[in-house]
């Protein structure tokens, strides 16, 4: 009878929701809340267990732990061994919490008329959009502020062929240095898509209100905005399971689980800790550095608009704004300015809305390498940005833990673009102002 009402409460939400369905349940699956009892550099073992285990690492609720996504009793029995049962139960039952945040979302919109296409909808950014609906609004942005924005409609396509459009917005001089910005590295952080859309948004609307700032930042530097690094998750995670995290590239030989973690894939220390070989886990490396089409389209774009003198990484969740490194605990030549930075960036969001994101080194969190944030700071990006590096941070977008985690309510995309847009301008005129030299 369970198994009949689920279908049947899918069906409802696939229904009721345009272009949304969802063909992958989450019974009996909680998420583990663990106080990581090491030092970051000494990672290895929680490696391994992810390989053998084929677990998934959600995020951080508080500095020093770290959110563990378990399926059955296999696997909790096997963290809370690691853990030595220092592990809280974060949701209880992620299905119930999935269908619950789905619950909400129909509501939302149930008075919303948008097709998702129209420029000038008030309720655009009341609600998580689709691929299709999310490129045509870009182009649609374009061809309302010709003077200031420019829509590329492909820098590259993902593996199963969707492009990957750039926009970039500026009323600068074509010598003026770049700020990059990529979204959606990881197909179930919607929000991250959704905040990159506002901001750049409401950046325009301010230049052409005639506000000081962006006018001062879109006057001095051309911002090139990549809103889907992962098209191919993205749309998997609206179509069929909302949680999936990797690209959608076939298995390797021997295997039958899809995707890499493209935040693992970048060519900065590939394959050397905070990363899986095992292709049936979340944090798959992939076969090689830069093995994945949406990475390389990426890279090679990056380089292709030198001098970037800034970039960021948007995800979710945990509030956290991370620099690098991710792969060592050696401090990066610019630690002190990244961290000030970072720091002003935390106050500028607070005053907003009172949130607290963490402002610390990527590492501090857990190790991570072939990341992206570490690639755009690192040696391999460096040599083709004309002498500069470009100061990178990953945002870590609402909420703080596990629970609403990845299922933010639509109502939260607004207030939680307005606190990074505060923190976004810093970061710009941070930059502008004193760029990082190699």
């Amino acid at each position: 009878m369970r198994v009949l009402i689920l279908g049947l409460v899918l069906a409802f939400v696939a229904a009721e929701i345009p272009g949304y369905s969802r063909t992958v349940t989450y019974h009996g699956e909680q998420v583990l809340t663990c106080t990581l009892p090491y030092s970051t550099d000494a990672t290895e073992p929680l490696d391994q267990l992810v390989d053998r285990f084929e677990l998934d690492i959600f995020g951080s609720s508080t500095p020093g732990t770290i959110d563990i996504r378990v399926e059955n009793a296999y696997q909790r029995k096997a963290v809370l061994a690691h853990f030595k049962n220092e592990c809280t139960v974060s949701v209880h039952d992620l299905e119930a919490q999935v269908q619950g945040w789905e619950a909400d979302w129909e509501a939302s919109i149930a008075n919303q008329t948008s097709s998702g296409r129209n420029l000038l909808q008030a309720d655009w950014f009341n609600n998580y959009r689709s691929y299709a609906d999310i490129v045509a609004w870009y182009r649609n942005f374009a061809t309302a502020n010709p003077s200031i924005v420019r829509f590329n409609p492909s820098i590259g396509r993902s593996f199963e062929g969707r492009d990957q459009p750039v926009v970039v917005v500026t009323a600068a001089p074509a010598t003026a240095p770049k700020i990059y910005i990529q979204c959606l590295i990881h197909a179930r952080e919607w929000i991250s898509g959704a905040v990159c859309n506002w901001v750049i948004n409401q950046l325009v609307t301010d230049f052409n209100a005639g506000d000081a700032t962006a006018r001062s930042i879109l006057t001095r530097v051309a911002i090139h905005l990549v809103p889907f690094t992962n098209p191919d998750g993205y749309e998997f995670s609206r179509t069929n399971s909302r949680l999936w995290r990797k690209s959608r590239s076939t298995p390797p030989a021997g295997s039958t689980c899809f995707g890499v973690d493209l935040n693992r894939n970048y060519n900065d220390n590939w394959g050397r800790g905070g990363s899986s070989t095992n292709p049936c886990t979340d944090t798959y490396m992939g076969r090689s550095a830069a093995s994945e089409p949406e990475t390389q389209n990426t890279q090679r774009y990056f380089s292709s608009i030198a001098p970037v003198i800034a970039a960021i990484d948007m995800h979710a969740y945990s509030q956290l704004l991370l620099r690098p490194y991710g792969w060592s605990n050696t401090a990066s030549p610019d630690e002190a300015r990244l961290n000030a930075v970072g720091a002003q960036m935390a106050n500028a969001i607070r005053s907003n809305s009172g949130r607290v994101y963490q402002n610390i080194r990527s590492i501090q969190l857990y190790v991570t390498t072939g990341g992206a944030g570490d690639w755009f700071y690192g040696a391999d990006a460096t040599s083709r940005n004309q002498g500069f590096r470009a100061a990178s941070y990953t945002f870590e977008l609402r909420p703080a833990g596990a629970n609403p985690g990845f299922q933010l309510p639509p109502a939260e995309i607004i207030p939680n673009s307005r606190e990074v847009y505060d923190a976004f301008k810093i970061f710009c005129t941070s930059f502008i102002d004193l760029p990082l030299r190699a």
